[in-house]
């Protein structure tokens, strides 16, 4: 099999990153909220990996993440050229999959938008 790029340490998860961004229940899917990764539980910090990542599920060794589809960035944290302009863009979400790394993400295709 592969080696994961992961160690006992490793902690996924989903982070406001400063107080401000914390603005109480948010009405959908919120672009504040940013997918990270820690190699050493959060003892140095942690790495952004994904802007605007809400939810996530690990299944079948596969990373799946729910992203906002209201944030300004793109998956990989470049200025997005283009917001949707429809009904979607507040509460809609993107879903991206990646392997068990957490690193490379792709967007899924799916036959109907997400709420």
């Amino acid at each position: 099999g592969s080696k994961s790029l992961f160690s006992e340490s490793s902690i996924l998860a989903t982070v406001y990153e400063n107080a401000l961004d914390m603005k109480g229940l948010y009405p959908g899917w919120s672009k504040d909220i940013q997918f990270v990764r820690s190699g050493d539980f959060f003892q140095s910090g942690h790495e952004k990996v994904v802007p605007c990542g809400n939810q996530f599920e690990i299944l079948s060794r596969k990373v799946f993440l729910g992203v906002a589809s209201a944030c300004p960035l793109d998956i990989h944290g470049a200025k997005k050229a283009h917001m949707p302009e429809s009904a979607d863009r507040a509460s809609g979400v993107s879903l991206i999959v990646s392997d068990l790394d957490a690193i490379t993400f792709h967007e899924a295709c799916l036959p109907t938008p997400l709420r």
